[in-house]
């Protein structure tokens, strides 16, 4: 079995045609099935569109595809989801399916059938998403990090290579012990310089005692993932949320002078050597 996310989180990558295209001739003429985790199938931004397995015959023919009503109509707490799959596949997934979980209740099912009947509530998510993610990338492109391209997801990802060679494993501890934030470590995923952050904090933790935290990049996050050395945003605050954050960064900017002085004064201990 392969098993694949796009849109990937949280790196914010997208399949492409040429990716499937691969893909099918890496299969061809073996029995492999291949997992799709497409739940952010809505969510791909800069006029891409989703690649699903579902459309490409030969990888159809040998996919089961999983997508999440919740990540689309913002409500992941209602736990209600679906899979495609061929018949010969779906029927043994349906004899596992009975003894994981009895039915998605009823009520959540009329909800969603109610509101995919107007299809420009979930095929706009990709513009609603990429707005959010601009408004940060245009506050935050001269900051202290390297922002890394995000073409779909809830996240965006930045580089901290540029002023330390801390690992990401170290990374994690020192962020706790100093910063007393609360983060786990991915480093499986080997995605050396970045640090992923999830999308679900208020901006309020931003004010956190003795100014604690990275308010000055404007996170308002309030758990986070680390892949090597980085940082992550996510996008699924209110614009209102995101603003106020960032008026607070850009403020604590000014107030703090240079970047230098910011990454000496958040990251005591590091060997700073921003260019």
């Amino acid at each position: 079995m392969i098993i694949l996310n796009s849109p990937h989180n949280p790196s914010g990558q997208v399949l492409g045609a040429d990716d499937l295209t691969q893909l099918a001739r890496l299969t061809h003429n073996t029995d492999i099935v291949i997992l799709s985790d497409e739940v952010y199938e809505h969510v791909v931004f800069d006029g891409q569109r989703h690649h699903s397995m579902a459309t490409h015959n030969e990888l159809a023919s040998r996919s089961v595809i999983v997508s999440s009503f919740g990540k689309t109509f913002h409500v992941t707490g209602w736990r209600v989801g679906y899979c495609l799959a061929p018949a010969a596949l779906m029927d043994e997934i349906l004899k596992i399916h009975q003894f994981m979980m009895f039915s998605a209740d009823t009520p959540m099912q009329y909800a969603f059938a109610e509101y995919m009947a107007d299809p420009a509530t979930y095929l706009s998510l990709g513009t609603f998403y990429q707005h959010k993610r601009d408004l940060l990338v245009s506050a935050l492109q001269n900051g202290l990090f390297e922002l890394l391209p995000a073409a779909g997801s809830f996240f965006m990802l930045a580089s901290f290579a540029n002023f330390s060679d801390e690992s990401d494993s170290d990374m994690v501890k020192r962020l706790i012990k100093d910063q007393n934030l609360a983060y786990e470590d991915l480093a499986a995923g080997r995605l050396d310089g970045t640090l992923v952050m999830a999308a679900a904090g208020q901006s309020g933790f931003l004010d956190k005692p003795e100014g604690k935290g990275f308010g000055f990049i404007g996170k308002a996050v309030d758990d986070a993932t680390i892949l090597g050395s980085g940082i992550g945003f996510g996008l699924r605050k209110s614009d209102t949320a995101l603003k106020v954050a960032l008026d607070k960064a850009i403020k604590q900017v000014q107030d703090d002078g240079t970047v230098e002085k910011l990454a000496k004064k958040y990251f005591p201990g590091f060997d700073v050597r921003v260019q």
